[in-house]
């Protein structure tokens, strides 16, 4: 677009815009604006405004629209094209567009469903209009850059350059795509600030469900290029990717499944396979991360449709990317840039000042982290059983090098946390109060406990080892708490970490001597009373509580009931957990397993007390025992998978109820005192045609202990 630089005064401006405004007839305006723009200085701020409130807009938006054959049929000795009329137009818009405040004006906003019809309509003025819709993009947060259209037509122009390849649609590619950026992430930017840009709450709810909106139909194109884009648009489209990748994950809802999630995929199999500078690398790391996150471990080895014969294989690309996230996380937690960002600031001033600075590393190793857990989740996935086998094979020895990778990047991110804890340590005795709770509160360092725990809670070969022992402390302690910034409790995500730590002697004493049995015993008594129809998920957490005092009573049989907080955990099972197992009409998998686990933990417990516990607690146990013993032997005739998922603690609660009975006959009277209990188990179990092998080694036992003769 041409400018005449020439001398100008505003005298002649001014001239300019009174026949203008004075003008009557179609053809007095359009001699105005064919002259306006060889007067108008787009430098000159004084001049620019003037016109702007000078400016017939209405007539304005009549000479971009359809071929203006109206308006040339009244000059009639003009042979103005319709290309002409728009192109006058645009130089004039342009120029308001020069500046910010003037891009933000409600006159020009108004101007956007016309530019979007006519670059919908029109190839030759798209790199004009493009200029235009990105100056607005960049000076304004307005929601009538979300609208539908305004997206469609952006990412129409995106595709452009896969389509043609001639320079023109490669430029207006590469300016749609900086639009998108633009658009997306100043939207981002005023959500997180909504203060400054929201009059209310409700604008800032409306305007959010718009940027997703707009995600939601610019990730089809946007992935597209990603795959298919053989310039440096390819990587300007990761960096797009990002910013609406961050808005589709924080919608609570059910990924969809669909092709663009796949198209990513391919297209970050084939820059990652590449040397590439390292912040294409990193962008493509923190694409797969957001991906993943929004699809879950499925997204890793999910077959696309057509999906034969991909290049590169599927298989090799799972192996490149963790091999690549192992490698980057070792790398970055190896460097001195941890140790500088990660360690607590002990400065009154500038605190969290070195992180700001180096966000887009800390941003590259948080994405690592993530991808690792979910990569862990997703192997072990692969090796469930009744699970579908993928539509690939992984060798042995591929699988055993990601694993092998696994564990070493998992090695070192444990040495890390356990540096940073005796860091925080000596930051904490040296007068620094506020160290623990930095180091709490670091969103890398969360992150890197997540994996930790999923790792631990799938590999249970490496919870001896000295490192994980080492490590025990810190997770007890983080295990303790409540993360103010993130409203996170770190024992919702610990769970399987214990339980694998508490089924090894050495790590289990770690775990007793830092004060473990409190803290689940503390995460049990939970706000949620239990006997108030708990939710499904509510019962799965206190299942993997439960899960872990029973490794304890199993490995260490007297740790729990002499530990000081054993009155606690009595009043739980007699007034929460007991009663609940005793009246649970519900008989789903969740409810079963749980009572299940209940009752096992109850009887161990029993057992390792010996005779110090209350006669009310033995009561309330026997007799809630002796219930779900009757009632779940029922499932291995009505409900066989229930029954496949609480047989091994069925036959452990009758073992031990058998070995109660046996080492302490005098408690005997208490359970066949229990009339209506005791009957209903007779009767669901004395009938030995149904009997298996295991019943046979048990269930004899223990009516030889309640004096039953059969």
């Amino acid at each position: 677009m041409a400018f005449n630089q020439g001398p100008t005064t505003l005298t002649q401006l001014s001239k300019c815009l009174k026949q203008l405004a004075t003008a009557r007839s179609d053809e007095e305006k359009l001699g105005a604006l064919i002259i306006l723009p060889r007067l108008l200085d787009p430098t000159n701020e004084r001049a620019v405004h003037l016109t702007f409130t000078r400016m017939n807009f209405r007539f304005l938006v009549r000479l971009l629209q359809s071929d203006c054959s109206e308006i040339r049929g009244q000059v009639t000795e003009s042979a103005l094209s319709g290309q002409a009329c728009q192109s006058i137009a645009l130089n004039i818009i342009s120029c308001f567009c020069t500046f910010p405040d003037l891009c933000k004006s409600t006159e020009v906003l108004e101007l956007l469903p016309t530019l979007v019809r006519v670059l919908q309509e029109s190839s030759e003025t798209a790199s004009d209009i493009l200029h235009c819709i990105l100056c607005i993009s960049e000076a304004s947060s307005s929601i009538s850059l979300l609208d539908e259209k305004l997206i469609v037509a952006l990412c129409q122009k995106l595709d452009m350059e896969r389509l043609n390849t001639e320079a023109d649609a490669v430029s207006a590619s590469n300016l749609a795509c900086r639009c998108l950026y633009s658009v997306f992430s100043r939207g981002t930017a005023a959500v997180h600030d909504s203060e400054m840009y929201f009059e209310n709450r409700g604008h800032v709810i409306e305007y959010q469900i718009a940027l997703i909106r707009a995600a939601k139909i610019a990730i089809q194109s946007v992935a597209q290029v990603i795959k298919l884009s053989k310039t440096k648009l390819k990587f300007d489209g990761l960096r797009l990717a990002l910013d609406i990748l961050h808005l589709m994950i924080s919608e609570d809802e059910d990924p969809v499944e669909q092709q663009w999630g796949m198209d990513v995929r391919d297209g970050l199999a084939l820059i990652l396979g590449s040397k590439l500078s390292p912040t294409i690398r990193d962008n493509a790391l923190m694409v797969a991360s957001l991906t993943y996150q929004y699809y879950g471990e499925n997204w890793l080895f999910a077959p696309a449709p057509g999906g034969e014969g991909q290049n590169p294989p599927l298989h090799k690309f799972a192996a490149l990317l963790i091999h690549l996230t192992c490698a980057e996380i070792r790398v970055r937690l190896d460097s001195d840039f941890s140790a500088t960002v990660s360690a607590p600031s002990i400065e009154n001033t500038g605190v969290g000042q070195e992180r700001n600075e180096n966000r887009g590393y800390d941003s590259v190793l948080a994405a690592c982290l993530r991808l690792l857990e979910l990569s862990v989740r997703a192997i072990a996935a692969l090796s469930v059983e009744g699970n579908e086998a993928p539509a690939f094979s992984i060798s042995p020895d591929m699988f055993l090098s990601m694993r092998a990778a696994m564990s070493e990047a998992f090695l070192a991110i444990m040495a890390n946390m356990v540096d940073r804890w005796m860091k925080a340590e000596e930051l904490t005795q040296e007068g620094h109060r506020t160290a623990w709770a930095e180091l709490m509160e670091d969103d890398v360092a969360l992150l890197a406990l997540r994996a930790v725990a999923t790792w631990l809670g799938e590999d249970t070969e490496i919870v001896g080892s000295p490192e994980v022992r080492a490590l025990v402390p810190l997770l007890v302690r983080y295990a303790k708490a409540r993360i103010r910034v993130n409203k996170i409790r770190p024992i919702e995500f610990l769970g399987p970490a214990f339980t694998s730590i508490t089924s090894d002697a050495k790590s289990l004493d770690s775990f007793m001597v830092h004060g473990g049995i409190p803290v689940i015993l503390n995460a049990m008594r939970s706000p949620s009373n239990i006997s108030k129809e708990p939710s499904e998920e509510f019962l799965r957490f206190q299942t993997s509580l439960l899960c872990i005092l029973l490794n304890v009573t199993v490995v260490a049989p007297t740790a729990l009931p002499h530990d000081p907080s054993f009155e606690t955990f009595s009043s739980l099972l007699i007034y929460e957990y007991l009663p609940f197992v005793d009246t649970a009409e519900n008989c789903s998998a969740v409810v079963t397993i749980f009572a299940a686990t209940t009752v096992a933990l109850a009887l161990f417990a029993l057992r390792g007390a010996g005779t110090s516990v209350s006669m009310a607690l033995f009561e309330a146990v026997s007799r809630s025992a002796l219930i779900f013993l009757a009632r779940s032997r029922n499932l291995r005739v009505e409900n066989e998978v229930v029954w496949d998922e609480v047989s091994e603690l069925w036959y452990l609660s009758v073992n031990c109820l058998a070995d109660i009975l046996t080492n302490f006959p005098h408690r005997a009277r208490i359970v066949m005192g229990q009339a209506v209990p005791l009957s209903r188990f007779v009767a669901s179990t004395c009938d030995t045609n149904t009997w298996s092998e295991s019943d046979r080694q048990c269930i004899p036992r223990l009516f030889k202990q309640i004096g039953h003769d059969f």
